[in-house]
């Protein structure tokens, strides 16, 4: 169950930073792993706000915890680049 509920979330954050991509098309391209940790960091600091801790125990109703694991799930599995040296 939470398995699922996860996957939802992690299409949630590919969306989003697909549309952050579009919309940066049109000012400053950023990559793809500086527009992950902006949106990360723009959910934590939400997160916090609204008096958010990490969970002692993950269920699939605890939607804040979700999305930021969905976006260690997401930058896990992006394609990396090696540096040239």
């Amino acid at each position: 169950m939470i398995a699922a509920a996860l996957e939802k979330h992690v299409h949630v954050v590919r969306t989003q930073l697909d549309r952050d991509a579009a919309i940066r098309k049109q000012l400053v391209e950023a990559p793809p792993l500086v527009l992950l940790a902006i949106y990360a960091e723009e959910i934590h600091q939400e997160a916090v706000k609204a008096g958010w801790e990490p969970p002692l125990v993950w269920t699939s109703l605890d939607g804040l915890s979700l999305r930021l694991l969905a976006c260690c799930v997401v930058a896990r599995n992006r394609p990396t680049v090696r540096a040239l040296r």
